[in-house]
């Protein structure tokens, strides 16, 4: 596995729920990885300590950040950091996931697309 990224989110600057799991704590997926939720933007960061990818175990790192909110991630939008630095969209309906490019590497402008792309998520 190659995996190039950073150890951490390049900001924290605002209040943010973000756990840090690795692959050892989390028998569901073998991916290690942080995520931070604000109102309805979740970024996921690949930690590049487990033995699967983010990116290739999208389904069962959903499903886990799912479990841990006791709800579905239906509605919100999603965004993955890539080990290349660039920021990717992901559609998620509870079944199946879709990736879609975002193109940025900042992190601001990456949710400035993300929201431009998908304008409305949660509450319609």
């Amino acid at each position: 596995m190659t995996c190039n990224q950073p150890t951490m989110f390049r900001s924290f600057a605002r209040s943010f729920v973000v756990i840090l799991i690795m692959a050892s704590d989390s028998p569901n997926t073998g991916a290690a990885f942080t995520y931070s939720l604000e109102l309805d933007v979740i970024k996921i960061q690949d930690l590049c300590t487990g033995t699967k990818r983010v990116a290739d175990d999208i389904k069962s790192v959903l499903r886990k950040i799912e479990s841990w909110h006791q709800g579905p991630l239906i509605g919100y939008r999603i965004m993955y950091l890539e080990s290349n630095g660039l920021w990717t969209g992901v559609d998620w309906d509870g079944k199946s996931v879709g990736f879609f490019a975002l193109g940025e590497t900042d992190e601001s402008g990456a949710i400035k697309k993300l929201i431009a792309i998908r304008p409305r998520m949660l509450g319609g």
